[in-house]
């Protein structure tokens, strides 16, 4: 909340002192109300003042803009240069457009089939094949794979350039091949594996056969069918698919404990069973009523709460095309996770103070996200990004521009009004994110270090014994900046469903994102928009939300191939609002969500999620270690998360993930996990009539598919 009226007041505050406005423009987005953008120069139109419905109210030479409508002078081109003459964010290599009926259009391709020879259709782009000399190695890029007999599994191969930089090759150019086809079998063509009937490890290889490079091996083990009366269960960790050994694993009453080849197999006659797997080094988990017997569970890193690492550096805003004197940046990092896990934290990172000093009026600290970069005129407010990311390979993304500070100030005006919240703000600011650029730097490594303890309350809490990064450790913040140069030329049209109520409130806020799941870094959102149901004053609370235009960027810089996800959060802005005199409140999760995936990032046109209704949340309750769920249509299972509760908040804290078919269960009792912090209700439906068996049943999807297998979700947090 103070963050964003730091902004209106620092706005407000450059609005009111007499400056030389930069009248460059590179379109007419650049210009006020009433002005083209004319040889580079914001020049006055002359226009009449009336607004209008039709061209035929205009004088003559204008024509009726029915976005704004007001009078202007139009632009047509003729032909595609005219389009980049126009608008210099567009490029015929990296922005190419068409022009119809005297407008420019954004061109995207869909199969490879419409690029010229030598190139291939990837994200929406023709990329160049390159040739024998531009490629250095060719490599399996999959997670650690694991097979049971008779299932299949397509592996994943990137091929890279002297610069180490992923680049595209058609699929054709590969030729892949097994060291044991009686363990593990592969189609050479397509790099479809399928577990065999001898148990053991087979390397497998793939070529480039223009180039003749072999990547190095990469070990797939299988594992032949079980017998019956027996149970197996395989222990991998989620991040780099390896075994997990030194596991604890705990099958009704009965404790096993994993070797070094990360699993167990034991008798087992029963219909169904309580698992729980446990170690110190990763996020606990139980799955109540399991009916399968051959079992395989990814276990998520657990993560320190005293030890951070990440990123940090500068966006080069000079590099964007398009003017203005307001700098609007946001960096971060991919998230490893389910998108279950995906929060605002995600979005924002770490909350510092930070010295704002603006002529006599503002000299003072205020706490500013530090994945934020604002830049107004000359005085940088926060010129640099310091990002916190979880331990591992990783994605660090941007998302950045420039604006006109006459365009921002009737959004700000407006969300200054007496009954306004942050999410009127907001709803003004992120239409913007359009113009922005985007910035991706895919298998960045990160790793830990302590965090120190906050005496001088740097974080602005009223704390002075907690813990805060440690983000002049260049060794775990290491200096990353992010160049924002890839546009945000993609759109997909939303038609939103009606927005659900959520614990007795009505819901009046859709967050929607699109991202890419990228095989071993994780989900990297490239473009973020917002609607709202109450657009005027004279609208009615219905629960109803205009269509939205949502821009993203497409696949670049080896993200290339991966799936796409839309996510579209519905939200309440009465959670967000703190009335006058009140402390900044705590705000519990109450939220709805939808997800789409699409496979290799072909996201459509349009997405039509009208006759898509969100998940409701159900009213949980926890008496005494019993859960209680009321029923809700649709739900697959629940998920529950429980954060341990500690003396000393500094202390390390454990997390533990239940799975349940159930509306009703006990929580089983753990030796090593005793109090409750806070309990965390996510109800999921699945696609496909997927169900919480599949998850776990050994490789028939496995958990580390999750995200893509979500179609609605629900987050509720207990009061504990």
């Amino acid at each position: 909340m103070k963050i964003l009226y730091l902004l209106l007041i620092l706005f407000i505050f450059n609005s009111c002192v007499p400056e030389a406005r930069d009248t460059r423009c590179s379109s007419i987005r650049d210009c006020d109300i009433k002005e083209q953008c004319i040889n580079g120069v914001c020049k006055s139109s002359d226009s009449p003042d009336d607004e209008c419905t039709n061209s035929e109210q205009c004088d003559p030479g204008y024509s009726c803009n029915m976005d704004n409508h007001k009078c202007e002078i139009p632009f047509l081109c003729t032909n595609e240069q005219d389009c980049y003459d126009h608008d210099t964010n567009w490029n015929p290599q990296t922005n190419p457009v068409i022009c119809k009926a005297g407008g420019c259009i954004e061109w995207a391709c869909k199969t490879s089939i419409e690029c010229k020879a030598g190139s291939v259709c990837t994200g929406g782009r023709c990329v160049t094949v390159p040739d024998c000399s531009q490629i250095v190695k060719v490599k399996v890029t999959s997670s650690s794979v694991v097979l049971r007999e008779g299932v299949e599994k397509k592996l994943t191969v990137s091929v890279f350039n002297k610069n180490d930089v992923p680049v595209v090759v058609p699929e054709t150019e590969f030729e892949w091949n097994s060291s044991d086809v009686d363990k593990v079998s592969i189609n050479k063509d397509s790099g479809l594996a399928k577990g065999e009937a001898v148990s053991g490890i087979s390397n497998i290889t793939v070529k480039h056969k223009t180039c003749s490079l072999v990547s190095e091996n990469f070990k797939i083990e299988n594992f032949a069918n079980l017998d019956t009366n027996k149970i197996r269960v395989i222990v991998r960790d989620m991040d780099t698919g390896k075994p997990v050994s030194g596991a604890k694993i705990k099958i009704n009453t009965d404790s096993f404990t994993t070797d070094l080849k990360g699993w167990i197999e034991t008798d087992n006659s029963l219909e169904s069973n309580d698992i729980t797997v446990i170690h110190n080094n990763y996020d606990y988990i139980t799955i109540l009523k399991l009916k399968k017997k051959d079992i395989i569970i990814h276990l998520t890193k657990h993560k320190s709460t005293d030890k951070a690492g990440g990123f940090q550096g500068k966006f080069d805003f000079s590099r964007l095309s398009t003017s203005g004197s307001v700098n609007i940046g946001i960096a971060g990092s991919s998230l490893p996770d389910s998108i279950l896990d995906l929060s605002f934290s995600f979005l924002l990172g770490e909350v510092m103070l930070t010295h704002v000093k603006i002529g006599t009026t503002i000299d003072d600290d205020y706490p500013i996200p530090t994945s934020l970069v604002i830049e107004l005129g000359t005085n940088k407010i926060r010129d640099k990004y310091e990002v916190i990311a979880t331990e591992g390979n990783r994605a660090f993304w941007g998302l950045g521009g420039k604006q006109a500070l006459s365009k921002l100030l009737p959004i700000l005006q407006e969300s200054m009004k007496e009954d306004s919240s942050m999410i009127d703000l907001l709803k003004g600011i992120v239409p913007f994110f359009k113009d922005f650029n985007h910035a991706l730097e895919l298998n960045q490594k990160v790793s830990l270090c302590s965090k120190y303890v906050d005496m001088q309350d740097k974080n602005g809490n009223g704390k002075t014994d907690d813990l805060i990064p440690s983000f002049d450790n260049l060794e775990c913040f290491p200096e990353k900046n992010l160049p924002l140069y890839r546009a945000l030329s993609l759109n997909t049209k939303i038609k939103m469903p009606i927005l659900p109520t959520i614990d007795g409130v009505m819901s009046d806020m859709g967050l929607i994102m699109v991202g890419y799941d990228i095989p071993a870094n994780g989900f990297v959102p490239v473009g973020i928009m917002m609607g709202t149901d109450k657009n005027e004053e004279t609208d009615i609370a219905d629960g109803k939300i205009d269509d939205q235009e949502l821009y993203y960027a497409p696949q670049y810089n080896g993200a290339e191939g991966s799936d796409g996800l839309v996510v579209v959060f519905s939200l309440s802005s009465k959670d967000y609002t703190t009335e006058e005199g009140e402390e900044d409140k705590d705000i519990k999760v109450k939220l709805s969500g939808i997800v789409k995936s699409y496979d290799n990032g072909n996201i459509p046109n349009e997405i039509d999620l009208t006759s898509t209704p969100f998940l409701a949340t159900g009213t949980p309750t926890l008496t005494n270690k019993q859960f209680n769920v009321e029923p809700i249509d649709g739900v697959d299972f629940h998920r529950i998360k429980i954060y341990e509760k500690r003396a000393n908040e500094n202390e390390d804290k454990r997390i533990w993930i239940i799975y349940s078919k159930e509306d009703s269960f006990t929580i089983p009792t753990l030796d090593e996990f005793d109090t409750f912090n806070s309990v965390l209700l996510q109800n999921v439906d699945l696609i496909n009539n997927e169900t919480m068996e599949s998850l776990f049943e050994f490789n028939s999807i496995t958990l580390e598919e999750l995200s893509k297998l979500i179609s609605r979700f629900s987050v509720y947090e207990l009061d504990i």
